[in-house]
């Protein structure tokens, strides 16, 4: 496998990863640790990156093979060796460049070759052997000419034989050039190679950053929603409790008055009692306002509309005038500021006053209102 299709094979297991850490198990490139107090898995435990010389699909870290390497943590893989160096052992972190003498012809060598009879390689951390009889003849032949030429010096020219000898030597010296050249070359195309697949994995380390960056600032900001709703439910709960409490008072000291009223018997001669019913306040004037100020803390702007009643009979003294409230309608479940007040009480009749926030969600929709008039008994 060259080290392209690795990197292919990173950036799908990449996005895997993503994928299965939803799951509950360890990504690719980690494996689980058994035991511990958080809850990072289903099986409780926690995912740790892979050793250098290991890789995971995940679940579990496996040694690199013979003829591979993994130099970083929480890998999915391993590299093969480059051409020209081996791993001869499980769990490598990095590869060794064959000895003088030696080559690998391939990637993912476990073990380097030695050069085969008639050739030999000078350097170490090749991947081919030049053939021998090249240097062994070269060196023959150059001794025999420097020799001969020590011995004909004083002739004043080369002898023809002696000048071919050269010449064949430098046919030779140009192979064991473009030979070399060639390794020079190639050792540098695979580091080149191997620096673009560890930027690739660098981009792929910081990608994995900045999911996992944004993951933990969506959390963040659902948490601080649950904690806002949970704060104005826990608000609205305790406003309709206190609501529910100071109906629940009204109740009781209407049914107490009406419980002596009744106690009264013939006593009382002139009762009259009816019902005023109060319509959607967003249709009522928006010039019918007032501020609210029972509440030092709470001054709200109030929207309010005043009933007028007429007694059928009018008493000697202006009466007692009880209320109640017989039905309240709000919006969708919103809570509601209103408020109820007996304005005026003549011996004719009396006017009511029903208001509520000026603000449409804090507005009611139906509210009716029972009420009593009984000779003045000096009831509150």
């Amino acid at each position: 496998m060259d080290r392209a299709t690795l990197f292919i094979l990173v950036v799908v297991a990449t996005t895997v990863s993503h994928v299965s850490a939803a799951t509950g198990s360890c990504p690719p490139g980690q494996y689980v640790v058994r035991g511990s107090s958080r809850e990072d898995t289903k099986e409780n435990g926690t995912c740790r990156d892979c050793d250098r010389g290991t890789f995971s699909s995940g679940g579990q870290c496996d040694q690199c093979a013979p003829g591979s390497y993994q130099p970083k943590t929480g890998q999915l893989a391993c590299f093969p060796c480059q051409a020209g160096h081996f791993a001869n052992s499980s769990g490598a972190t990095f590869c060794k460049p064959c000895a003088a003498g030696h080559f690998a012809p391939r990637q993912g060598a476990a073990v380097c070759s030695v050069c085969p009879p008639g050739h030999q390689q000078p350097q170490a951390g090749h991947s081919a052997c030049i053939p021998g009889y090249i240097y062994n003849t070269m060196l023959a032949i150059q001794h025999n000419i420097d020799d001969l030429q020590e011995k004909n010096k004083n002739f004043g020219s080369i002898p023809p034989f002696l000048r071919k000898l050269q010449q064949t030597i430098d046919r030779q010296q140009g192979q064991i050039n473009f030979l070399q050249s060639k390794n020079r070359l190639q050792d540098q195309i695979n580091k080149e190679n191997t620096q673009k697949i560890d930027d690739q994995e660098q981009k792929i380390d910081d990608q994995k950053q900045k999911i996992h960056d944004q993951e933990q600032n969506i959390y963040d900001q659902q948490q601080k929603i649950n904690d806002s709703l949970n704060a104005e439910i826990g608000h609205m709960k305790k406003e309709y409790a206190e609501q529910q409490a100071q109906l629940a008072q009204l109740s009781q000291k209407l049914q107490q008055q009406q419980t002596e009223i009744s106690n009264l018997g013939d006593t009382v001669s002139h009762v009259e009692n009816g019902t005023l019913v109060y319509y959607n306040p967003y249709n009522w004037s928006s010039t019918d306002t007032y501020t609210y100020t029972k509440d030092p803390t709470y001054k709200p702007t109030m929207r309010y509309k005043d009933i007028s009643v007429t007694f059928s009979e009018p008493y000697s003294t202006p009466p007692t005038v009880s209320w109640s409230i017989g039905a309240f309608f709000d919006y969708n479940g919103q809570y509601v500021h209103y408020a109820i007040e007996l304005r005026e009480v003549t011996t004719t009749g009396f006017t009511m006053r029903a208001s509520c926030r000026d603000v449409s969600r804090y507005m009611f929709w139906h509210l009716a209102i029972e009420w009593i008039s009984i000779p003045s008994l000096n009831y509150g």
